[in-house]
């Protein structure tokens, strides 16, 4: 109005101009900041901390959540399956004792949502009692918990990508959750120049030497109590993670639908057992169909809709009920030193639990296999080629 000279209007310079309409009808939220800044000096002098779910398909020993909680000094990611969101108080206090215990420290103040799991009485309780500033996020307003917001962005996409890779059956995020957790803690980030949140907590280099394709094909030793003289001494499993305080491989049991934790265990990396559907789940039903199935796609060349034949290298043949193979990448595990002792402190995976039947979800085990042409003669066996017999 003042830039329009035609109309006569006065404006008094001592009476200021208030419109209630503008506000109305133009009012938008105001800017956060752009840059990702660390605002602690010290490791748990801020945890950030947020729940996620529920998922409409619960995991294979029924959990439907998880908690995620954010170191804001070292980045460092801790994440818990739990089944109800009752159990995100006890997740905290355990966090909290473990934080006490192992790292000489006390928790200084958390920051989570207004979620009824975070603000109610007990937990209220809890965090006065240890001196736990609680900082609480404006209603609707994820931004100001964006640490852990981004941080659960990026668990997903990680977990999504491992699922999709192994191809198992849906039934098994929670397992793909947590192993994108212990990687992601052991990748670089830019918010801590360039280093490792493991580097930051612990004041050490992680080690790499014991990571393996995830969902890959494997082969754990059984135990000498569960067999005599002439039974298998290992039988095909799934690689699905790796548990907290044991230094060793969580296994799929692919017969059984049972995990277990082995240390000595064969990996074929290249090979997926749930990328092919099969009959059943028997060891005799995965040989046979690889006889009789011509087609090996590579779950990665299958993406880029690109055949990879493995008949030169990995020869697999079924004569007389019995199977020679040479896989590759059968690499024996030698671990040593501390390589599986700092993974997430807070993880309740069991060792051995029985997988929950879903027929929405339900996937046969798979297994990749190489094409065998007329014109081009199976290359000859090696003599380290391991010779599995097949029931008959």
């Amino acid at each position: 109005m003042k830039g329009i000279h035609t109309i006569p209007v006065k404006f008094s310079p001592k009476q200021p101009f208030l419109c209630t309409i503008c506000p109305m009808a133009r009012h938008a939220k105001l800017p956060f900041p752009s840059n990702a800044t660390t605002l602690s000096t010290k490791i748990f002098y801020l945890l950030h901390i947020d729940l996620w779910g529920p998922y409409n398909i619960p995991t294979h020993d029924n959990y439907k959540y998880f908690i995620t909680i954010v170191d804001d000094y070292s980045r460092s990611t801790w994440t818990q399956l739990i089944s109800c969101k009752t159990n995100t108080l006890q997740s905290i206090k355990n966090f909290t004792a473990l934080v006490e215990n192992q790292f000489n420290t006390t928790i200084k103040s958390s920051r989570t949502d207004n979620g009824l799991e975070f603000v109610n009485k007990e937990t209220t309780v809890f965090l006065q009692e240890k001196g736990i500033i609680h900082q609480k996020t404006c209603p609707y307003t994820p931004q100001q918990n964006g640490v852990v917001e981004r941080k659960h962005k990026y668990l997903l996409e990680v977990a999504r990508s491992l699922l999709y890779q192994s191809k198992l059956p849906m039934r098994y995020w929670g397992k793909c959750i947590l192993t994108a957790t212990y990687i992601v803690n052991r990748l670089p980030s830019t918010v801590i120049q360039n280093k490792t949140h493991f580097e930051v907590l612990y004041q050490k280099q992680p080690t790499y030497s014991h990571l393996r394709s995830f969902g890959c094909l494997c082969f754990p030793s059984t135990l000498k109590t569960h067999r005599d003289k002439f039974e298998p001494r290992s039988t095909p499993h799934v690689f699905i993670g790796y548990p907290f305080n044991t230094k060793g491989y969580k296994v799929l049991d692919l017969t059984t639908k049972k995990v277990h934790i082995s240390r000595d265990v064969l990996f074929h990396e290249n090979v997926f057992p749930f990328f092919l559907p099969f009959p059943d789940s028997t060891f005799s039903s995965v040989l046979r169909h690889l006889n009789s199935n011509t087609d090996l796609f590579h779950p990665t060349n299958n993406i880029l809709n690109k055949t990879h034949d493995l008949n030169k290298d990995n020869p697999i043949t079924v004569t007389n009920n019995t199977t020679e193979t040479n896989l590759p990448h059968t690499t024996p595990i030698n671990i040593t030193g501390d390589s599986f002792d700092e993974t997430t402190p807070i993880s309740n995976s069991l060792e051995i639990i029985t997988a929950s039947s879903h027929p929405e979800i339900s996937c046969s085990p798979q297994i990749t296999t190489t094409t065998l042409s007329s014109s081009h003669p199976l290359p000859a066996l090696r003599r380290t080629s391991r010779i599995h017999t097949v029931p008959n």
